[in-house]
């Protein structure tokens, strides 16, 4: 299934969060380490890093 991801300036920071998957979200001073940290919430989220 594919996966949307959004990135979106939230003050100082960035807010990157998938839109199927409710509640996973994180936040990050920059873009690229938003997506990367949103990435991993990813795998988190659907139970793939053990």
């Amino acid at each position: 299934m594919p996966l949307t991801f959004k990135l979106e300036p939230d003050g100082d920071q960035w807010h990157a969060f998938c839109v199927e998957l409710t509640g996973c979200h994180t936040f990050s001073k920059t873009k690229a380490d938003a997506l990367k940290h949103l990435k991993n919430a990813v795998f988190l989220y659907k139970g793939i890093i053990k």
